[in-house]
């Protein structure tokens, strides 16, 4: 039967993989595992029930074990990482043109220069300042002691 034979179970495990590479979550990856353990068993076995019943169970093991290891390692990195605008809240740049509550003024962070406003204080040329928070193309800063 073409199910039971090696072939068929490492072609299911690279349309596993493949879909892993295309899908984020690490499910696929672990059916992926599951079918390469029974590629490896369907040399010795040829019954087709006992062949699905170790890609089951090897699947749910690797699932169980690496997905916890994922989440914490892997996919925390990536859902924290800032994109875009977004990134530089918390940076600190040099003040370009002077900045006050009055008047908005400049600060160069990352080589780019961004419109920034003030609430309070003031911002000579020159000195440090960290970016608080990004509102429409102005970001707003605060000095680096707070």
């Amino acid at each position: 039967m073409i199910i039971s034979s090696p072939y068929f179970w490492f072609s299911l495990t690279l349309i596993c993989l493949v879909i892993e590479i295309v899908t984020p979550g690490f499910v696929w990856a672990a059916f992926a595992v599951g079918a390469s353990v029974a590629a490896v068993c369907s040399v010795f076995i040829h019954d087709l029930y006992v062949l699905c019943l170790i890609f089951s169970i090897a699947s749910i093991i690797t699932f169980f074990l690496c997905r916890p290891w994922y989440l914490k390692f892997i996919a925390q990195k990536s859902t924290t990482n800032k994109f875009g605008f977004q990134s530089l809240i918390g940076k600190s740049g040099i003040i370009t043109k002077q900045v006050n509550s009055q008047s908005p003024g400049y600060i160069r962070v990352d080589g780019d220069e961004w419109k920034a406003e003030t609430k309070d204080g003031e911002f000579e040329i020159g000195t440090k300042a960290k970016i608080s928070r990004v509102e429409g193309n102005s970001v707003w800063i605060e000095s680096l002691t707070e």
